[in-house]
């Protein structure tokens, strides 16, 4: 019996014994969509867990190594040094957490909001923002000029 379900679960086959009736084989037909399921996710599971074990060696790894100017180089997105928005971007993107791809249009569309370039987004920012789409803005720009 252990021998029969070894080999259906691992989808070798039914085994070396027929099934002669016809509850034997809607049981061993049943018991492999099943078995062969219950498997699969297990591998699956343990798959998982093993990805998840190299990755998070590799966060370990990299929040120990030293930096040099070639990983500086790479984080300092607008030339002016590395600050804290662009080393935590930098080592996500390192990590393999996230892509380069999704982060650049992030740091644009704050630099978007930074109105006054002070790199913070602050309620001076948000003043001048409202103002630049307030109805008098719109119009004066909408307007010919004379």
């Amino acid at each position: 019996g252990v021998y029969w379900a070894f080999q259906t679960t691992t989808t070798v086959g039914f085994g070396d014994e027929p099934l002669d009736s016809e509850a034997s084989r809607v049981f061993a037909t049943v018991y492999a969509l099943f078995s062969v399921a219950a498997v699969a996710r297990a591998i699956a599971g343990l798959a998982a867990a093993l990805q998840e074990a190299a990755a998070e060696k590799k966060r370990r790894a990299l929040l120990r190594r030293r930096l040099d100017m070639n990983m500086i180089n790479a984080m300092d997105k607008d030339g002016d040094g590395v600050d804290r928005g662009e080393f935590v971007c930098g080592m996500l993107v390192a990590m393999g957490v996230v892509d380069e791809d999704h982060v650049l249009p992030l740091l644009h569309r704050f630099d978007e909001l930074d109105v006054d370039h002070s790199g913070r987004l602050d309620s001076e920012d948000i003043r001048i923002l409202e103002e630049s789409f307030s109805p008098a803005a719109t119009q004066a720009t909408n307007s010919p000029a004379h």
